[in-house]
């Protein structure tokens, strides 16, 4: 189940890096994987 989610946090992450640069909201991504690699390192 772990792995499933990894799956969709990296999917999820990835699409908002390419949406924020295609909008000019290169925040968007950078906010997103920061967020997601937190959670990742989180115990």
């Amino acid at each position: 189940m772990a792995v499933l989610i990894n799956l969709f946090a990296f999917q999820v992450g990835w699409l908002a890096c390419v949406l924020g640069g295609a909008y000019q909201l290169p925040w968007l991504g950078t906010t997103l994987a920061a967020i997601f690699l937190l959670d990742s390192m989180w115990p």
